[in-house]
């Protein structure tokens, strides 16, 4: 199972001047939402967070697909991280998804397009979710993180001709990829 990750700002409570971070996971063959939260920064306690949260709600993905922010940008060569041919020490996320069995793809630098699924599904909820928010009474982070639960549940019920016509959760629930279950040893690791 491999899913894509990525985190987006904007200003996504109309009315509101604060713009807030919307951090995404979603399946790379069903583009299914697998997790989407308001945070106030793009800080590497909040990756950690949403990582923690996918992997104790669905189990380990065999990839994660990132872009090449300094959080999860280095790659690994002979046993060695590098970043943009200088060698560094091994950040925090690269370093936990290495012992947890987890493959981290990052996309090549000032290319986004490698992302496609999750910066197509960003446009999608850029254009839609504010007026979602403005319409159920967002005022804070708080009820945009609830009622945004609730646009997730529905967007991934909806069908979409990107996968024959079917909607995301279908396509998710019926894939014979899997996620590797985690066993109770497992969560002092993660």
């Amino acid at each position: 199972m491999n899913i894509q990750g990525d985190v987006s700002i904007h200003n996504w409570i109309p009315g509101i001047d604060e713009k807030y971070n919307l951090i995404l996971f979603i399946d790379d063959k069903s583009r299914y939402v697998l997790y989407a939260k308001f945070v106030e920064s793009d800080s590497l306690e909040n990756h950690i967070t949403a990582l923690k949260e996918l992997i104790y709600n669905f189990g380990y993905p065999i990839a994660i697909y990132y872009d090449n922010d300094s959080k999860y940008n280095y790659i690994r060569r002979n046993g060695m991280y590098f970043d943009l041919d200088k060698q560094l020490e091994k950040p925090l996320i690269p370093n936990a998804l290495d012992e947890l069995g987890i493959n981290l793809i990052n996309s090549k630098p000032y290319q986004p397009q490698g992302k496609g699924k999750v910066e197509r599904k960003f446009l999608t909820f850029q254009n839609q979710l504010p007026f979602y928010l403005k319409d159920r009474g967002a005022k804070n982070i708080d009820d945009a993180n609830r009622i945004l639960a609730k646009y997730v549940e529905k967007h991934n019920k909806s069908y979409s001709k990107a996968i024959n016509n079917s909607t995301p959760e279908e396509v998710f629930k019926n894939s014979d990829d899997a996620f590797k279950q985690i066993k109770k040893s497992d969560i002092e690791k993660i």
